[in-house]
């Protein structure tokens, strides 16, 4: 493992090299650069048999949105440019006026050095353990150093557990479907209910599961308009800290 100072060196080069350019080109260099560091940090993981942390592919949702916020807010704000995209009407402070390309354009850009930024303490998040960086911290600064902690890692776990969530609700829901499936095969006609079990059958690959689906689970919420199922959650897993949940039919 790179020492604990090389990434602090590292890290420290790369929010340098982010916020002293607004040039396109070179962002998107530097974008690709902590795209490879952090590929580079997966193998290693699965190299040394490490679970690690699964990369959260909502993280460039959160990218695209921040851009598009800055890129907007700093529109309507910011009253510079040749080519005038249109005027917003009234006499709203700091905001009437015109809206022009250039103005977007440079928001789009902080929008990405924002992330940039972001992205770099994800990274340092992922390459050192928290012990790691409180370690190297001089112990009389140890509140700064435990604050810095909780900043530096508090937004990449919120976004995995948000992920995780996300996971779990989609599972949910197609257990959901899979029931509501059943119970409208049930109620139809026999060509319809052979459609619905065909269609049960490509999802779960089981015969038996779908014999269980339609001919146990269906029928038990024949009078209940949804909600067949609940989640019980089990605080994080020991070793990748995932967080689990048990899901279950809903007992009348």
């Amino acid at each position: 493992m790179i020492n604990t100072w090389t990434w602090f060196a590292w890290t420290a080069a790369s929010l340098i090299a982010i916020s002293t350019t607004r040039n396109p080109l070179y962002l998107v260099i530097i974008l690709l650069c902590l795209v490879i560091v952090i590929l580079r940090l997966s193998i290693l993981e699965t190299s040394t048999d490490n679970p690690g942390r699964n990369f959260p592919f909502s993280l460039w949702r959160f990218a695209i949105l921040l851009i598009v916020i800055s890129s907007i807010f700093n529109a309507l704000i910011s009253k510079f440019g040749e080519m005038i995209l249109f005027s917003v009407p009234g006499g709203i402070p700091l905001i009437s006026g015109p809206v022009t390309l250039e103005a977007l354009v440079f928001g789009a850009l902080n929008g990405t050095v924002l992330f940039a930024i972001f992205f770099t303490f994800i990274i340092l998040n992922r390459a050192l353990p928290v012990r790691r960086l409180i370690k190297v911290i001089p112990k009389v600064f140890a509140p700064v150093a435990v604050v810095t902690t909780i900043a530096i890692t508090f937004i990449p776990n919120t976004l995995r557990q948000y992920e995780q969530i996300r996971e779990a609700q989609a599972v949910r829901g197609q257990a959901e479907r899979l029931i509501t499936l059943a119970k409208r095969g049930n109620e139809a006609g026999d060509a319809q209910m052979v459609h619905a079990r065909r269609l049960a059958a490509a999802r779960l690959s089981d015969p038996e599961a779908v014999k269980k689906l339609f001919d146990d689970i269906a029928p038990r919420y024949e009078d209940r308009p949804g909600g067949y199922t609940r989640m019980i959650k089990l605080g994080p897993r020991l070793g990748d800290a995932a967080e689990m949940v048990i899901l279950e039919l809903v007992e009348d």
